[in-house]
């Protein structure tokens, strides 16, 4: 097989935000305990500092594990309370367990990758830990449809997206070009520019928030396709699909 389509996973083949929001909301609540009526501040200040402390995990200063933790001891201070570390740590470990258990992949996702087997390399680039991506591909019932050496996880390769070390490290992996490989995910700056930037040929972005895209960052010889819905995507994963076997062929 000449082409690649490498998929990120959170957000991407199912609903990361909306399972992890609905634990999160729970874990919260047995933290704050009998001040759980402070729930609605809670979730705010985790909200302000999720972004700050992602950019702490990117730049390796944090363990994707000391992540969640953080985020938990944080939200405390902010509200200038105090708990156990063990207490912490515990619905720190409960958040990710508990919201894992409930996730499904998008309805189109399996019947997309059904159709995309056998015709291109599949694979996965996700932003976390290696167990963690082997557990949520197992739940979601999609472990079958890629190779474990196709499965990237920031924290085995020692670099995160959008560095283009794991881009280029999944070509080497696939055994396939930037110029066959198309990149599906839902962050413009770490699945999308950071494909593209790798010379990836094409990336299809997961718009589902709407967000504005401002400049794109696709090279005149590279194809960028947005999307605000997975059956969308799926449409447009198929036609790049089909341009590179076009292109393939007059090749």
């Amino acid at each position: 097989m000449s082409a690649a389509i490498f998929f990120d996973l959170d957000d991407t083949l199912y609903d990361f935000s909306g399972a992890s929001r609905r634990e999160l909301e729970i874990r919260l609540a047995a933290l704050l305990g009998e001040d759980r009526d402070r729930l609605p501040e809670a979730l705010e200040a985790y909200e302000a500092i999720r972004e700050p402390t992602w950019h702490e995990y990117m730049a390796g200063r944090l363990t994707f594990e000391q992540v969640r933790v953080a985020r938990f001891l944080q939200v405390l201070t902010r509200l200038n309370l105090r708990r156990e570390r063990d207490q912490v740590q515990k619905e720190a470990d409960l958040f990710v367990s508990g919201w894992m258990q409930g996730i499904r992949p998008f309805p189109e996702v399996e019947p997309l990758l059904a159709a995309l087997a056998g015709k291109v390399t599949l694979g996965v680039i996700t932003n976390g830990h290696p167990q963690q991506t082997r557990t949520k591909l197992a739940l979601l019932g999609l472990d079958r449809w890629f190779d474990g050496s196709l499965v990237l996880a920031s924290e085995a390769v020692g670099r995160a997206k959008p560095d283009r070390f794991i881009f280029d490290l999944a070509l080497e992996r696939a055994g396939v070009p930037a110029g066959e490989t198309v990149m599906v995910g839902d962050s413009l700056e770490s699945d999308i520019a950071g494909s593209l930037r790798a010379g990836w040929v094409g990336a299809v972005w997961f718009n589902r928030t709407g967000k504005a895209l401002t400049a794109s960052p696709a090279g005149s010889r590279q194809r960028l396709a947005v999307e605000p819905s997975f059956a969308g995507v799926g449409a447009q994963v198929r036609d790049m699909v089909s341009w590179l076997e076009r292109k393939g062929g007059a090749a």
